[in-house]
């Protein structure tokens, strides 16, 4: 799948800066195949002053104008389908008749959503590959179900005596951020990602002098090893996960802080922050002690190349971000995840003969004044930042609509060819 890369305009109110500072949006690789089939580019990527000013210099903020919003009006059909729904459920005569007048969402509708991708199904070459990676899919799950166990075993002799939610001695740490590099380093290149290429490392260094918070767009499930792997930061996670076996432990490893949802099935457990997350955010960021904190404000996984709406938690404290963004390269199978079959598309993932992803790390981004006093500024102004940078298209959607989409019962076949839609009479 090629990626569209849009070029902005120059930028007023400030100092020419977003194509000084980030230079224009290029990739050594465009249209690979799985296979390992590589168009390439010419490799200038983005110019020498370009990059030079890119080490030093704050990112500016795009302008309004730079970069649109797509309208996707499905969503709004989506909303109001869904709302009926809930009432109807209520046993609310006059909700149930509302639900009856409305159109029922198509297919093609549903299509739209940034969490269906209709666009990769399983063609025939790509089933039968499946069907001869079989073999190779199952030996990879062996060597993990035999890793598994002596990686827990090391992290746990790593961890003893440490107490969570409190700083770790540099020795410890850097034990333990040695082991979370080399385990996700092996379950990238057990998934197929045998060189994950970053760039903009010295953006860290300057991330780590004004402790930015990382923010990074979450198109699948592998970020959760890809982004630990290579930055090994903390971040924020629900109180739940702090009880599943090994995942649980690799979280504490990663300093990460529990909260415990309203209204969520999570247990209080002694990994739980109590109190206000925005304000825990706020401290664990600018503690020296701690890693820098890694926050997705998508919230969220989505199927295609976009970038859905932010949430207040990485831009409420008022505290530098730093953007870190993930390319992922395709052409027959999507990693990205959205509303699918989850088994079987991990299984078509570690079938791949090889799966490609780049990491870009932007300058910290510094808010003004305004953005200080209306944090949905400062998230919007950072997401048209990445959305340029990526050359993806900014979507208003986001956790809520996929959500909707689940509890609604909308549903895509196994070979990823249309969309299941649900029936009216679900909704009575």
């Amino acid at each position: 799948m090629e990626t569209t890369h849009t070029t902005t305009p120059g930028l007023p109110g400030r100092d020419e800066g977003l194509l000084a500072a980030v230079g224009e949006p290029t990739s050594d690789i465009v249209d690979i195949d799985n296979e390992g089939e590589r168009s390439e580019t010419a490799k200038g990527g983005a110019t020498p002053a370009g990059a030079a000013a890119a080490e030093a210099a704050e990112v500016p903020r795009p302008d309004s104008a730079a970069s649109s919003i797509e309208s996707e009006p499905e969503y709004t059909a989506i909303r109001r389908w869904y709302n009926g729904k809930r009432d109807s459920s209520a046993a609310a005569p006059a909700s149930a008749a509302k639900l009856q007048q409305l159109p029922l969402l198509s297919e093609q509708q549903l299509a739209a959503s940034p969490f269906i991708d209709c666009e990769h199904p399983v063609t025939t070459y790509e089933g039968v590959k499946l069907l001869l990676m079989a073999p190779v899919v199952v030996l990879k799950l062996l060597v993990l179900a035999l890793v598994v166990p002596y990686a827990w075993a090391i992290l746990w002799v790593l961890l003893l005596g440490h107490a969570p939610q409190t700083p770790m001695q540099p020795f410890r740490s850097f034990l333990v951020r040695q082991w979370v590099h080399q385990w996700g380093r092996f379950l990238l290149f057990l998934a197929g990602f045998y060189y994950i290429p970053v760039r903009g490392w010295r953006n860290m260094r300057a991330a780590e002098e004004c402790r930015a918070i990382l923010v990074f767009n979450h198109p699948s499930y592998v970020d959760a090893a890809a982004v630990p792997t290579f930055f090994t930061p903390s971040g924020v996670s629900k109180a739940g996960v702090a009880n599943i076996p090994f995942i649980g432990l690799f979280g504490i490893a990663l300093q990460l802080f529990f909260v415990e949802r309203k209204g969520s099935g999570d247990k209080v457990n002694r990994h739980v922050l109590h109190g206000d997350a925005v304000a825990a955010i706020a401290q664990r960021a600018a503690d020296r002690r701690f890693p820098l904190v890694a926050i997705a404000p998508e919230a969220t996984t989505k199927a295609k190349p976009c970038l859905l709406k932010f949430r207040r938690g990485a831009f409420a404290a008022g505290q530098p971000v730093c953007p870190v963004l993930l390319r992922y390269r395709y052409r027959r199978f999507n990693p990205s995840w959205g509303v699918c079959n989850t088994p079987f598309h991990v299984y078509r993932l570690l079938a791949q003969f090889v799966n490609h992803l780049e990491i870009e790390v932007l300058p910290p981004y510094h808010p003004s004044d305004d953005e200080l006093q209306d944090w949905s500024l400062y998230a919007e102004n950072v997401r048209r930042l990445m959305g340029q940078r990526l050359g993806e298209p900014l979507v208003d959607a986001g956790l809520a609509e996929e959500r909707q989409l689940w509890h609604m019962g909308v549903r895509v076949n196994l070979l990823g060819t249309r969309v299941l839609l649900p029936t009216r009479q679900k909704a009575d």
